[in-house]
């Protein structure tokens, strides 16, 4: 059987129930005898990461630590300065292309009967970047290199929830601004791109249902 897409690619802001979803499908498939791989690709740093450490002698990166002790998140704030809002982008798509070479293009060559389930990609490292600068000037190229890097056999959908639902669901956010840019990035990419967006401030059972039969959908030619 030909099948239309091998791989599902699911974005949105931290708590949107991307990844309970996302393992929902993984489950889904396996059901049906389909041999699936679960993919989470996001702020991975190979060149990046000299880059990273010189902004945090300058300043530019804060780190967060929650009260676990053992969860922490980085906030970069290379807005402040152009030239890095001109070398930031360039060197995290390279590290996240390369990441999805590795993980999605030499998965698929290797396996062409795999499926392959994204909880977090490079449209997420493009809202991350578009974010850590906040700067929508380079967006219509940032977006078309971002976008055409994804294998054509791809179907994407976002999840969208309030702010605050999210902040209730999961601990370890920033803050309420975090989530707001990322939120409006991940809607003006979609509204953009006509990728499918489903909102998750319902029963889980009831949106995992119109996600599994998106996936339905989606799955044969």
């Amino acid at each position: 059987m030909k099948y239309n897409t091998r791989i599902f690619i699911f974005l949105g802001i931290d708590g949107s129930g991307k990844t309970s979803h996302a393992l929902s499908v993984m489950q889904y498939l396996k059901s049906q005898g389909k041999k699936v791989k679960y993919v989470w690709l996001r702020r991975f740093a190979f060149i990046s990461l000299p880059f990273l450490a010189f902004s945090r002698v300058i300043g530019t990166t804060k780190v967060y630590k929650f009260h676990d002790g053992r969860h922490w998140l980085s906030d970069y704030h290379f807005y402040k300065y152009n030239l890095l809002k001109l070398i930031w982008p360039l060197l995290q798509y390279i590290d996240s292309f390369f990441y999805t070479i590795l993980f999605i293009y030499l998965a698929l060559y290797i396996d062409k009967n795999l499926f392959i389930i994204v909880d977090r990609g490079m449209i997420d490292v493009l809202v991350d970047v578009l974010a850590d600068t906040r700067s929508l000037r380079f967006l219509n190229i940032l977006e078309k290199i971002f976008v055409r890097s994804l294998p054509s056999n791809s179907s994407i959908m976002v999840f969208d929830v309030s702010e605050a639902i999210a902040m209730e669901r999961k601990k370890d956010i920033i803050n309420i601004e975090y989530l707001k840019i990322r939120r409006k990035i991940y809607m003006l990419l979609a509204k953009r791109n006509n990728w499918p967006i489903i909102h998750t401030h319902k029963d889980f059972t009831f949106t995992n249902k119109k996600v599994i039969d998106w996936v339905r959908k989606n799955l044969i030619c």
